[in-house]
C-alpha cells in the first residue's frame, strides 16, 4: 500500500486543475455565446417580410419558438413556376443561399474558439528518469530516481474569462454579419424582382398599345377603301410594326430578369419562373423620419462594430493583466520507489516574469490601439448607416411623389388625349399623324408610370437594406379624383 500511495496527490492535483478548468467562461461570455449560436433562426425571422422590431415573429426568433410557422415558407421549384410574389422569392433564395450557410459555419467557429479560449492550457505529463549507471546504461531499474509530474500553468487571474469574452463578442459580431449579409442578398433579390415585374408590365403596356395600332390599321383601311390615301395605311402598318420591336426589347428583358432571379435562387438561367402577382403600391409609414436615428443604433453594421470594439476592450484588459500579473507553474511530483528510496512525492511552483524584456507591455499596448480603431471604426459605421438611410429615404419620396402625379395628373390626361383623337379619327375629324402623336405620348406616359413604380420599388429595397430590417408601409392613398377612362 506504500508503494502505491505516491500517485494519490497526482490525481487529486489533476481533479484541482479539471475543477478550475470549468467556469472559465464569464456570464457575460457565455450570454454572447448563446446570442452568437442562435443567428440562423434570428436571422430567418428578422429577414420576413412579416418580421419587424418588437413584432411577434422577432421575439418568438429571439425566444427559440415558432421557427416553422413564424417566417415565410420556401417555395418549391413548382410553385415558383405559378404566380410569384417577392416575399416567396426571398424565402427561397434565403433558404438556398450557400453564402448564409457558410457566415453560420463561421459564427459557430468563432463561438468554439471562445469556448476554448476560456479553458486553462493543458496539464503536462512529464517523465524523469535520473541516475542510471553509465556503464549500464540500458538498466532502468538500477536508476537512482524515477520521477512522474504533473504540470499546470495558471494564467492571471480572470485574463481566461475576458479572452474568451473577447472571442464571444467577435462571434456576436460575426453573427450580426450574417444578418447584414444576407440583408445585402435581400436587397438583391428585392431588385431583381422589381425589374422583372417592371419587365413584365411594360410588356403589358406594348400589348395595349399595339391592339390599339392593330384598330388604327383596321380604320385606315377602312378610309382607303373610301378614298382616304394610301399613305395613313403604310404609317399604321409602320406604327405597329415599330411596337412589335419594342414588344421583342421588353420580351429580352423579362428574360433578363427571369435569369437574374433563377441565379439567386441557384438554378438554370431559362428555369420556368412564373408571372409577378399584382400588388398594390406601398409608401413608408408615417415613421419613416425616425429611419436614420433607429438605423444607427439597430443596423447589423452597426451592432457588429459596437460589438467589436467591445470585444477589443476585453483583449485589451486580458492583456494589460498578462502584462503586469506574471502566470504560475504549479505542480505534483511523484517518485517510484527504487532500491535506495521509497515511495516519495513533491510539488513544485514556478511564475514567469511579464516585466522583463517588454513583450507583453507591447501586446497590451497593441490591444490598447486596436480599441481605438474598432471605436473609430463603430463611429464610421454610424456615419455610413446614416447616409444610406437619408439618401434611400430621399430617393423613395422622390419616387412616390412622381408615381403619384403620372398615376393622378399626367396619365389622365394622356388617356383623355388618345380617346378624343380616337374618336375624332372615326369622325373623320382628326388626321392621323394627331392620332399617332397621342398614341405615342399615351404610350410613353404609361411605360413613365411602370418605370416610376419600379424606381420606388428599388428605392425601398435600398432603404431596407440601409436599415437592416424591412420597413413599414402603407398603401398609396387612390387619387382624389378617379381616373374613369382606366
Amino acid at each position: 500500500m506504500v508503494r502505491e500511495s505516491w500517485y494519490r496527490p497526482a490525481i487529486a492535483a489533476l481533479g484541482v486543475v479539471a475543477a478550475g478548468s470549468i467556469g472559465c467562461l464569464s456570464v457575460g461570455a457565455r450570454a454572447a455565446l448563446r446570442e452568437a449560436e442562435a443567428v440562423p433562426e434570428v436571422a430567418a425571422h428578422s429577414l420576413d417580410p412579416r418580421a419587424r422590431p418588437g413584432s411577434g415573429a422577432v421575439d418568438a426568433a429571439k425566444a427559440g419558438q415558432g421557427g416553422a410557422n413564424a417566417a415565410a415558407r420556401a417555395p418549391s421549384d413548382a410553385e415558383l413556376a405559378g404566380p410569384i410574389d417577392r416575399a416567396a422569392v426571398t424565402a427561397a433564395v434565403l433558404a438556398r443561399h450557400p453564402a448564409l450557410v457558410a457566415a453560420a459555419h463561421r459564427v459557430r467557429a468563432l463561438a468554439e474558439r471562445a469556448r476554448a479560449e476560456g479553458s486553462l492550457p493543458a496539464p503536462e505529463l512529464m517523465a524523469e528518469i535520473w541516475q542510471i549507471p553509465i556503464a549500464r546504461a540500458y538498466r532502468f531499474d538500477q536508476a537512482g530516481m524515477t520521477m512522474i509530474t504533473l504540470r499546470q500553468e495558471l494564467p492571471p487571474a480572470g485574463s481566461l474569462a475576458l479572452s474568451a469574452e473577447a472571442m464571444a463578442l467577435e462571434a456576436r459580431a460575426a453573427a450580426a454579419l450574417v444578418v447584414a449579409e444576407a440583408r445585402v442578398i435581400v436587397r438583391e433579390v428585392d431588385r431583381a424582382f422589381v425589374d422583372y415585374a417592371a419587365a413584365v408590365a411594360r410588356g403589358a403596356v406594348q400589348l395595349e398599345a399595339i391592339a390599339i395600332a392593330e384598330q388604327l390599321g383596321d380604320a385606315t383601311r377602312a378610309r382607303y377603301a373610301t378614298g382616304a390615301p394610301l399613305a395613313d395605311v403604310t404609317k399604321a402598318d409602320l406604327e405597329r410594326s415599330r411596337m412589335a420591336v419594342e414588344i421583342e426589347r421588353e420580351a429580352g428583358r423579362g428574360e433578363e430578369a427571369r435569369a437574374r432571379l433563377n441565379a439567386l435562387l441557384g438554378r438554370v438561367a431559362d428555369a420556368p419562373l412564373g408571372p409577378p402577382r399584382e400588388t398594390p403600391v406601398e409608401i413608408m409609414g408615417p415613421e419613416a423620419d425616425e429611419l436614420a436615428d433607429r438605423a444607427a443604433i439597430g443596423s447589423p453594421e452597426v451592432q457588429a462594430a459596437e460589438l467589436m470594439r467591445r470585444s477589443a476592450a476585453a483583449s485589451a484588459e486580458a492583456a494589460g493583466r498578462e502584462a503586469t500579473i506574471p502566470k504560475f507553474l504549479v505542480g505534483v511530483s511523484g517518485f517510484v520507489p527504487t532500491e535506495t528510496m521509497g515511495a516519495a512525492w513533491g510539488a513544485s511552483f514556478g511564475m514567469s516574469l511579464p516585466w522583463v524584456w517588454g513583450a507583453a507591455s507591447g501586446r497590451r499596448k497593441s490591444a490598447e490601439e486596436r480599441v481605438h480603431s474598432e471605436a473609430a471604426g463603430a463611429d464610421a459605421a454610424r456615419l455610413r448607416v446614416r447616409s444610406e438611410v437619408t439618401r434611400a429615404l430621399a430617393e423613395a419620396r422622390s419616387a412616390e411623389r412622381r408615381f403619384a402625379l403620372l398615376r393622378d395628373v399626367v396619365r389622365p390626361a394622356a388617356r383623355r388625349a388618345l380617346e378624343a383623337t380616337q374618336a375624332g379619327y372615326a369622325t373623320r375629324g382628326t388626321d392621323l399623324l394627331s392620332f399617332l402623336d397621342a398614341l405615342r405620348s399615351s404610350l410613353a406616359v404609361d411605360l413613365d408610370l411602370v418605370e416610376a413604380r419600379a424606381e420606388h420599388g428599388r428605392a425601398l429595397a435600398d432603404l431596407d437594406g440601409a436599415t437592416g430590417e424591412r420597413v413599414a408601409r402603407k398603401p398609396l392613398p387612390e387619387a382624389t379624383e378617379p381616373d374613369r377612362h382606366e
